[in-house]
């Protein structure tokens, strides 16, 4: 008979599907090959969705959009709803150094939820939002794009990133 001690917080749960999502990205960047990375066959690069993504990710899962600071090489112009073509393109190693940085910073944004918290709201871009709500938003929206650059993969090189579920 399972007891209350048995029992995964929906912190973790929601951790649990987080980290493959990540990981699904991070592959991805990775098996990009270079004439891909920059080719705007599909309207926007394929760099320019894993930036989209993560740049999202990054001001999503904190505490508050205020003091939200973009990375050093961040051009607005890269993200996917200015509808523009940039004027650079962010390497495989800004990408991926950046991805790094907000996976760690999310890690400790987990680290230091309690499930009481998931129902905590607070204001992002004028509409109210629970903390699990952002969350769930945010996996939607990076496996999103993940499932966007594997088509770019499967075309283009041929083999797109396995599907990754928790504890795999």
């Amino acid at each position: 008979m399972q007891t209350p001690e048995d029992d995964l917080s929906l912190v973790e749960v929601l951790r649990r599907h987080y980290a493959p999502t990540i990981e699904m990205l991070r592959r991805a960047v990775r098996r990009c090959p270079d004439d891909l990375w920059d080719a705007r066959r599909e309207g926007a690069a394929f760099w320019q969705h894993a930036y989209h993504a993560i740049f999202w990710l990054d001001v999503w899962l904190r505490d508050s959009p205020e003091g939200f600071l973009p990375p050093p090489f961040h051009n607005r112009d890269a993200l996917l709803e200015t509808g523009l073509a940039p004027s650079v393109t962010l390497s495989r190693e800004q990408v991926e150094g950046y991805l790094a940085q907000v996976d760690a910073r999310c890690a400790a944004f987990f680290g230091e939820l309690t499930p009481d918290m998931l129902v905590q709201e607070s204001e992002f871009f004028g509409k109210v939002w629970t903390v699990a709500d952002r969350i769930l938003v945010q996996i939607r929206h990076v496996q999103h794009h993940v499932g966007h650059m594997n088509c770019m993969l499967k075309r283009g090189a041929g083999e797109a990133v396995p599907w990754l579920g928790y504890n795999e």
